[in-house]
C-alpha cells in the first residue's frame, strides 16, 4: 500500500532533519482536522483506522515538505522542554503574578527565544495562554460551584472581583455573573425537559 501512495519518508527525514532537531509548526487546518478525528476516536475505533489515520498524516507531511517549503522552525530539545516546564510551573502556581524575565533567568533560557519557542508550541503569548488557562478554570466553577466570584477571582491571582470581570469577559463575552446565570437557565431549560 505505500509503495502505491507517493510519500517519501526519507525525503520527509531529510528536510525536517529529524535525526538532528526536534522541530515546531503551526498546524495547517488539514492537519488540524485530523488530528481532531484522531482524539476523537481514541477509545473508539481500532488500531486499523488509527493507521490509516497515518498515513494520511505522513501524505500531509510529504506535501508540506515538498510543495510549501519546510516553514517549520528548528528549536533544542532542551530549549523546548525547558519552555513546557516554565509554563508547566505557570499554571501549577495560578494565584502567583509571573515575570517571565524571573522566570527565565530562573530556568537559564533567553526570554526572546522563550518566547519564540511558545508561541510555536501553544500558538500564542505567555500572558495570553495564562489568561485563557484561567479563565477556562474560572468558567468551569462558575458552573460546578457555588463559589463566589470574588473567591474564585483571588484563587486565579487576581486582586479583584472587577478585574477579573474585565478578563472573563475578555475571553467569554460577558461577565462573570452573567455567564454564571445564563448556562444554569439554560441547562435548567434542557435538563428540565428531560425529566
Amino acid at each position: 500500500m505505500m509503495q502505491a501512495i507517493p510519500i517519501n519518508l526519507d525525503s520527509i527525514g531529510s528536510t525536517l532533519e529529524i535525526e538532528k532537531n526536534w522541530y515546531l509548526s503551526t498546524t495547517p487546518p488539514k492537519l488540524q482536522n485530523l488530528f481532531s478525528e484522531m482524539y476523537e476516536a481514541k477509545g473508539i475505533e481500532q488500531a486499523a483506522y488509527f493507521k490509516i489515520k497515518a498515513v494520511e498524516l505522513l501524505y500531509h507531511m510529504n506535501q508540506l515538505t515538498q510543495n510549501h517549503g519546510c516553514d517549520f522552525k528548528y528549536f533544542d530539545k532542551g530549549q523546548i522542554r525547558t519552555t513546557k516546564e516554565i509554563w508547566g510551573y505557570m499554571i501549577s502556581h495560578l494565584e502567583e503574578k509571573h515575570s517571565l524575565e524571573d522566570l527565565t533567568r530562573k530556568y537559564k533560557i533567553n526570554l526572546s527565544l522563550f518566547h519564540m519557542v511558545f508561541s510555536q508550541i501553544y500558538g500564542d503569548t505567555p500572558y495570553s495562554c495564562l489568561k485563557k488557562y484561567k479563565m477556562n478554570i474560572a468558567a468551569g466553577r462558575l458552573l460546578d460551584s457555588e463559589d463566589k466570584i470574588g473567591e474564585i477571582a483571588i484563587d486565579l491571582g487576581y486582586s479583584n472581583a472587577s478585574k477579573f470581570a474585565k478578563a472573563f469577559q475578555s475571553v467569554y463575552g460577558e461577565l462573570p455573573k452573567d455567564y454564571r446565570k445564563n448556562k444554569k437557565e439554560y441547562e435548567r431549560a434542557i435538563f428540565g425537559n428531560l425529566r
